[in-house]
């Protein structure tokens, strides 16, 4: 359900009505340089995201007043984005928090909706949580860029994760993952690494999920838990090899 419009302007974006289409739509107001009208599917999967990562990971989802901005096409997307935040112009879609503005760019192409799912996951996990490590916010954000449908058993991450499994000898640096601050450190094997935990920590074993539950609520409480791969170890000798284990086994 498409809720109320809200007319609410931060500095620096301009006003609703220069832009083609705005409204509210679950926990984000949307502005569009072009018109939402055909992007219904789009529009229902942003109002549910919210409620599906609550649902899989046990924690109540804040971000209302969160903003997307939506581009016509990449150039006046980057044409936008270079005034702004031109670091960040090269890439499809970007999240930006500043305070407590949380922003989304991204622009109208064949990727978007994976795009947009991807970077409202940031936008979610950012507003609900104090705590979100880089490689564990990468990890969830792989696993919620794809339709609901598809997370668990026909991902195509996962998919490509098993292809690269049969070919090579693939062991996830579990440990290495909480190492990484900076997103120049992530290379693509640890966003590999990455969704292959945390679909281990959604999916795998009900001691790995009541790890992973209880580490997010303790953050949602407030607390500082231990490292999830110094919990995992309490359980699992090696980690890695449990995730290799799940994997191999989905």
């Amino acid at each position: 359900m498409i809720m109320a419009l809200i007319l609410c302007v931060s500095p620096g974006e301009g006003r609703a009505e220069d832009w083609a289409d705005h409204r509210q739509v679950g926990a984000f107001q949307i502005r569009s340089e072009f018109p939402l009208r055909d992007e219904r599917r789009l529009l229902e999967e942003m109002e549910d995201l919210g409620n599906e990562i609550e649902e899989t990971l046990g924690i109540a989802i804040q971000g209302e007043g969160t903003e997307i901005l939506l581009f016509g096409s990449r150039r006046s997307y980057q044409e936008y984005l270079a005034e702004r935040v031109p670091d960040g112009v090269n890439r499809p879609a970007l999240f930006v928090k500043i305070g407590d503005v949380s922003r989304v760019y991204a622009y109208r192409c064949p990727e978007l909706a994976t795009n947009l799912r991807h970077e409202a996951t940031h936008a979610l996990l950012h507003a609900s949580l104090a705590i979100v490590p880089l490689w564990l916010d990468e990890g969830l954000a792989e696993y919620f860029e794809v339709p609901a449908e598809q997370r668990s058993h026909d991902n195509p991450h996962l998919k490509s994760l098993k292809k690269w499994n049969s070919r090579l000898t693939w062991r996830p640096q579990v440990g290495e993952l909480s190492a990484k601050e900076e997103m120049s450190q992530m290379s693509p094997r640890d966003y590999r690494d990455a969704f292959s935990v945390v679909h281990f920590l959604i999916h795998g074993p009900p001691e790995a999920r009541e790890i992973f539950r209880s580490y997010l609520k303790e953050i949602e409480e407030g607390g500082a838990p231990d490292p999830l791969e110094l919990q995992l170890s309490k359980f699992y000798s090696k980690p890695d090899v449990a995730v290799i284990e799940h994997i191999r086994a989905w």
